[in-house]
């Protein structure tokens, strides 16, 4: 399998306005609670190259080695280790036309868009 998908090479957004279009928010979610929890998206970029991304978070960057291990029309499936659960993570990635990608997140109850901001 390629080390790497043409669509995903570039920069990406995460996109808060597209990220929240349609979500419900889960039943204990108080307003101000849903409030800061939306406000957790809208700032992660992540620069996809070659096997590797980089992801930067307000002052913090982090690069991870990726491999395909999957790919249709529609998404690519990558694998990397996650530093933060300390193995492999499987996650697929859905392309909606060339600007706009979603990956589910908390078993596909939220999908996070991005958006692309350089090629």
């Amino acid at each position: 399998m390629s080390k790497f998908d043409r669509r995903l090479l570039g920069t990406w957004k995460s996109d808060r306005r597209k990220t929240f279009l349609h979500y419900k928010p889960l039943k204990h979610f108080t307003p101000e609670r849903f409030r800061k929890f939306r406000a957790l998206f809208g700032q992660m970029i992540i620069h996809w190259e070659r096997g590797k991304f980089t992801i930067t978070l307000k002052e913090m960057t982090d690069t991870t080695a990726y491999q395909i291990i999957a790919r249709d029309d529609r998404s690519v499936v990558i694998q990397f280790h996650d530093d933060l659960f300390d193995g492999e993570s499987i996650k697929q990635i859905h392309f909606e036309g060339d600007d706009y990608y979603w990956i589910a997140l908390d078993g596909g109850h939220l999908c996070e868009w991005f958006r692309r901001v350089r090629s």
